[in-house]
C-alpha cells in the first residue's frame, strides 16, 4: 500500500503527559483515533512490544490485547508514511505491567518506567471518572472544547509530583558502600533497607514522625504500604527538611565507606533518634547480609 493509499491524518493533537512526555495524538480517516508510535518509543525507549515481551511470555497479557501491542497502524501524513497505536495500548500497558510487577520482579526496562506506568493509571481512571460525569450531567454540552485535555494534564501534574523521586539514587549508592556491599544493584535494594530508612531517616527527623507515617500509611494485607512514607510529608516544611537530612547523610557517609559500626556511631553522636537514649546496634542481625 502506497502512502497516497493509506489513511490520512485529518487531526492532530499532542497528549502532554505531566510537562515531562509528550505523545502526539492523530484522528486518521473513518474516525479512527491513534497516538504516535514515535511519541511512545521516546517516552519507553522502545516500542511496546519488546517492552512487554516478557509479561507475554508468562501469559499475563491476552492474546487480543497482544494483537493489539504489535498491531501498528500505518497512516500518512504531510504526504509519509507515519505509524500509530489503537488508543487502547496505555491502557493495556498499564495492566500488563501492574499484573507483572504482582507476578514477580519487572524486567530492568519495566523497572525504569514503572512510576510513569502508575502516572498514567491514576491520571487516566481520575478524568475517565469526571468525563462520564459530564456526559450524565449533560456538563460535555458546555464545556470548553480543551477542558479535558487541560484536566488530564492537571491530574498528571498532581501525581508526577506524588511518584516524584525523592531519594536521590546517590543516596542508595551511598548507603549500599557503608554497609559493604559490593554487587550492589539499584533496581534491586535488599528489602532490609527499609528498616535502614525508618532508622537513618524518617526517626530522627523529629518527634514521634516515624510512628505517625506508620499510622498513616500502614501495611496492606500483602506485606507492601500503599505510598512511600514521604508522600505524607507537607511540601513547606516536610520535604525540605527531609532533603536537608539526606544531603547531611550523603555526606557523613562519604567518610565511612564500608565501616557501617563507625558510621552508625557518629550519627547517633551528631543526630540521634528521638526518644531513644541508649546507643543498640539493632542492624546486628542483618551483618553479612546483602
Amino acid at each position: 500500500m502506497t502512502e497516497l493509499e493509506l489513511p490520512q491524518a485529518t487531526h492532530f493533537g499532542d497528549l502532554n503527559l505531566a510537562e515531562s512526555y509528550t505523545l502526539p495524538a492523530r484522528v486518521i480517516e473513518g474516525g479512527i483515533r491513534v497516538l504516535s508510535e514515535a511519541g511512545l518509543v521516546g517516552t519507553f525507549h522502545r516500542r511496546p512490544k519488546a517492552l512487554l515481551q516478557k509479561a507475554y511470555d508468562d501469559s499475563i497479557i491476552p492474546e487480543a490485547d497482544w494483537e493489539v501491542i504489535c498491531g501498528r497502524i500505518p497512516y500518512s501524513e504531510s504526504g509519509e508514511r507515519r505509524y500509530g497505536y489503537s488508543t487502547r495500548i496505555l491502557g493495556i500497558m498499564v495492566k500488563a505491567m501492574l499484573s507483572s510487577r504482582n507476578r514477580g520482579p519487572l524486567t530492568k526496562a519495566q523497572q525504569r518506567h514503572i512510576s510513569t506506568i502508575l502516572v498514567i493509571r491514576d491520571a487516566l481512571v481520575d478524568v475517565a471518572i469526571d468525563s462520564l460525569i459530564d456526559e450524565c450531567t449533560g456538563y460535555q454540552l458546555v464545556r470548553p472544547d480543551d477542558a479535558l485535555q487541560k484536566l488530564f494534564e492537571k491530574y498528571l501534574q498532581e501525581h508526577a509530583r506524588k511518584w516524584a523521586k525523592t531519594f536521590p539514587d546517590d543516596f542508595w549508592n551511598k548507603l549500599a558502600k557503608v554497609r559493604g556491599i559490593a554487587d550492589f544493584e539499584l533496581q534491586n535494594r535488599p528489602g532490609y533497607f527499609g528498616h535502614l530508612v525508618n532508622d537513618l531517616v524518617y526517626s530522627r527527623l523529629a518527634p514521634r514522625v516515624l510512628e505517625e507515617l506508620k499510622r498513616m500509611n500502614p501495611r496492606m494485607p500483602y506485606g507492601e504500604r500503599a505510598n512511600r512514607h514521604h508522600q505524607y510529608l507537607t511540601l513547606n516544611d516536610g520535604l525540605p527538611e527531609l532533603r536537608d537530612h539526606l544531603n547531611g547523610l550523603m555526606f557523613l557517609m562519604d567518610g565511612y565507606q564500608g565501616n557501617w559500626d563507625g558510621f552508625y556511631a557518629r550519627l547517633n553522636q551528631s543526630r540521634p533518634q528521638f526518644g531513644k537514649t541508649l546507643e543498640l546496634d539493632i542492624y546486628q542481625e542483618f551483618e553479612g547480609v546483602g
